[in-house]
């Protein structure tokens, strides 16, 4: 008899909805905003080299090793970072950026990167470099 009663049936479609709501807002989810985590996550351990591409035209290149450090209680990935260059006098010689979209660092933990680019310059001119992360997204956001 409860189960043909009209209330029953306004409080499945009822719970039926919010469940559907959840779901919608947990796939759409922004997550956290790294701004709010940005000082809990940090490039550490950097390292510069030098070599050669690979292809036949022996290209000189240069690489930034390294590792990110993540003590904020958020998993991150799409982890954007930029590295600037200085040469001896302290001059910003040269910088690029690179969004590292397969790289993840899990909450509590670090992982290791490396950037690498062309060099421009000869590699007398690399003197001293800055890493810095300018933007990540919450693992758990989908798209």
């Amino acid at each position: 008899m409860i189960a043909y009663h009209p209330l029953s049936f306004i409080i499945s479609m009822v719970m039926m909805v919010a469940l559907m709501g959840t779901m919608l807002e947990n796939t759409f989810s922004e997550g956290e905003s790294f701004s709010s985590y940005r000082d809990a996550v940090s490039v550490v351990d950097t390292k510069m080299v030098f070599g050669v591409s690979g292809c036949e035209h022996k290209t000189p290149m240069i690489a930034i090793l390294g590792r990110i450090q993540n003590d904020s209680p958020v998993s991150w990935k799409d982890v954007r970072l930029e590295a600037t260059f200085f040469d001896k006098e302290g001059k910003l010689i040269d910088v690029t950026q690179k969004e590292q979209y397969s790289f993840l660092v899990a909450a509590k933990d670090s992982g290791t990167f490396k950037l690498s680019f062309q060099l421009e310059f000869s590699k007398e001119q690399y003197d001293s470099f800055k890493v810095r992360i300018i933007s990540a997204k919450d693992e758990r956001k989908r798209f």
